[in-house]
């Protein structure tokens, strides 16, 4: 279990769910309440494996990994009363903010790496030329006479 993906599936639903009732209790019997109490649709959500945080945060579509999770016994509800759960989830439009949730760390991280590539490519190109910029005597002291030479690395 990653603590950290707990904590950010119960941050989203915080900022996330203002219409309805949802409770979520982990495997560790923490209780989380989102919404309004006694707000209508009224959902619980108990997750048994820890796991199910994780791949909510995965990449695939939340509401596909929901349905996954409680196929799985991942998460359960009071009566099999997946209807209430799914209601408050759709009408606060969970999944669309973990989405985005997503999206805005991949953009990020893109950004991040993108930017690291960019400054790397100057010290390459800088290695690169003080390895080559050598006068032709170093060379000639170990080439053959048409200065050609092979790689062993393989």
């Amino acid at each position: 279990m990653s603590e950290r993906d707990t904590y950010r599936v119960i941050k989203a639903l915080e900022e996330t769910v203002t219409m309805g009732n949802l409770t979520i209790e982990t495997p560790d019997k923490l209780r989380y309440h989102f919404g309004k109490s006694g707000a209508t649709p009224k959902g619980i959500m108990q997750v048994r494996d820890s796991a199910f945080f994780s791949r909510v945060l995965s990449g695939g579509d939340p509401l596909l990994v929901l349905g996954e999770g409680y196929m799985r016994e991942e998460w359960v509800t009071p009566e099999n009363d997946i209807a209430s759960v799914i209601g408050v989830l759709l009408e606060n439009h969970v999944h669309e903010r973990l989405m985005l949730s997503r999206y805005k760390y991949k953009i990020m991280f893109q950004h991040l790496l993108a930017r690291m590539q960019h400054a790397n490519t100057g010290r390459w190109q800088k290695n690169i030329w003080a390895h080559y910029d050598y006068p032709d005597k170093f060379y000639e002291a170990f080439l053959s006479d048409d200065m050609g030479y092979t790689c062993g690395f393989g």
